[in-house]
């Protein structure tokens, strides 16, 4: 796209899928990262850095494109309740570091 998003440094969870396709015979390493979260910008061609927090699973070769999707669904339910859990843990820490930046 012409335009850039008007936004800074953001962060999203993601469902992050790293290797090839072996469900539609594709070999070539593929990166794919599924945003959890509304309102996200266009980041079409934009360059992301991405952050990863924990191994779910193995890639295989699913017996048809609707059982991965099945799949990858509840990869994504266990991708968004670990990224609330680490919200609800590291949000309270961060506060409190900020409070003892400021203390000096």
């Amino acid at each position: 796209t012409d335009e850039t998003p008007a936004v800074g440094p953001q962060s999203w969870p993601a469902a992050i899928s790293v290797g090839t396709a072996p469900t539609f015979a594709v070999d070539d390493l593929v990166v794919e990262a599924h945003l959890l979260a509304d309102n996200v910008p266009d980041l079409t061609d934009h360059i992301l850095r991405l952050e990863f927090v924990r191994y779910l699973r193995p890639q295989r070769k699913f017996d048809s494109p609707e059982a991965l999707a099945q799949q990858i669904a509840l990869d994504v339910q266990q991708t968004f309740l670990l990224a609330i859990l680490n919200s609800a843990v590291a949000m309270p820490l961060f506060q409190l570091l900020d409070k003892l930046k400021e203390k000096g």
